[in-house]
């Protein structure tokens, strides 16, 4: 049987924070970020709505409090790309759930929950009042479409708009 460390459980103490799901409980994690240009987010498995929520909750104060104004995520780049057109005001879908429709690749419940749905509508509504180059939802991986989509026309597109801003990851 292994020993407990009385160092590591005395380091565990002393940073560990209660998670109520409160607003506050998050405090010392934005001290930490402070003026972090990019903050990256991952979680511990797949699929589950505990993740997903807080992972949202994180993201929207990021953006609310810190001023962030993307949003990467690790996906085809047509999918992505059609949820970034919704999030900016686009036309072509009604809703949230029908802009996330193209995710067919990866298991839809990834993309497809409730979580993931009311984030991209809470987008759309809080960009709303911005420019179309001041934010967005980005796919930041090398997988699908992105690597021959990528340097041909986004760069182009974020530098004629002089994108400069804080990303979400």
């Amino acid at each position: 049987m292994r020993q407990d460390n009385p160092l590591q459980i005395r380091a565990i103490r002393q940073h560990a924070h209660t998670v109520t799901g409160a607003r506050q409980d998050y405090r010392p994690l934005m001290e930490l970020i402070g003026n972090s240009r990019f903050v990256l987010l991952g979680e511990a498995s797949h699929g589950t709505h505990d993740f997903y929520h807080t992972r949202t909750q994180i993201t929207e104060w990021l953006i609310e409090e810190k001023g962030f104004s993307a949003v990467a995520v690790e996906t085809d780049w047509p999918d992505a790309h059609r949820v970034n057109r919704y999030v900016r005001g686009g036309d072509e879908d009604a809703e949230a759930v029908e802009a996330l429709g193209s995710f067919k690749r990866f298991p839809t419940w990834m993309w497809r929950n409730t979580d993931v749905v009311e984030f991209v509508d809470w987008l759309r509504q809080h960009f709303w009042r911005y420019t179309p180059d001041e934010y967005g939802w980005i796919d930041d991986s090398m997988s699908g479409l992105r690597r021959d989509f990528l340097p041909e026309h986004l760069e182009p597109e974020l530098k004629r708009a002089g994108f400069d801003g804080s990303i979400v990851v």
